[in-house]
């Protein structure tokens, strides 16, 4: 079973890091549009792909988007 990690920003649900079969690389499952450059990216590190995504997010959403 691989080990997965959901990924919220602002209670928006953006993708998930999954375990690949390597157990030091992530893979990146984009889930909202705003991240989706981002997806099925590999990555070594969790926290990587977290600033990462948290960065495309910010960018890509209008302030007036985001929930309350």
């Amino acid at each position: 079973m691989r080990d997965s990690i959901i990924l919220e920003i602002n209670g928006v649900f953006v993708g998930t890091v999954i375990s690949s079969g390597n157990p030091r690389q992530k893979r990146f499952y984009a889930v909202h549009e705003s991240v989706h450059a981002l997806h099925n990216h590999v990555f070594s590190d969790r926290d990587d792909i977290r600033r990462l995504v948290i960065g495309h997010f910010h960018h890509s959403t209008p302030r007036n988007a985001l929930p309350a």
